[in-house]
């Protein structure tokens, strides 16, 4: 079985033509189907350790958490959370 090949940079084009090569990331992309609402989304990690990516994972929370998102539309809580804002 032939070894898995591993990502070594990212390259991100942008739009007046410059490019900025990333030596280590978490790519991560989605893929819609046109058969169901089905979303996959996958990720990809460029030479990234250990603790960079767990930091990558909390600091994804934490955006989360500032934008909302995982707030309870109607109670204004936190999902998971046994507060109780009555």
């Amino acid at each position: 079985m032939p070894e898995q090949q591993k990502p070594v940079r990212v390259q991100i084009h942008y739009d007046d033509g410059t490019v900025m090569t990333v030596n280590s990331a978490l790519v991560m992309y989605i893929a819609s189907s046109e058969k169901s609402d089905a979303i996959d989304i996958t990720a990809t990690l460029v030479a990234l350790n250990d603790e960079e990516l767990r930091q990558i994972i909390i600091a994804t929370v934490e955006l989360g958490s500032r934008l909302g998102i995982f707030q309870d539309n109607d109670a204004g809580k936190t999902e998971g959370s046994n507060d109780d804002k009555t």
